[in-house]
């Protein structure tokens, strides 16, 4: 594969995903806790928070950056 696209997807892509999942979770989050379901946006900031604490490193892991 070439270089400069691998370098390309660890630098831009990689970031602008996780960047886009948290921004759209908490988007989520705050719309189903705004419509009432304090126990559904409860389970959606966990499962945002787990995302934090084990995919994104795990994957800075993989990319060599940690």
């Amino acid at each position: 594969m070439d270089e400069h696209l691998v370098d390309t997807i660890r630098t831009i892509l990689m970031p602008a995903v996780a960047l886009g999942i948290t921004v759209y979770g908490i988007a989520v989050t705050v719309r189903t806790w705004r419509d009432g379901c304090r126990r559904d946006a409860a389970a959606l900031a966990v499962l945002l928070l787990a995302y934090w604490a084990l995919i994104v490193p795990l994957s800075l892991w993989l990319l060599g950056w940690w």
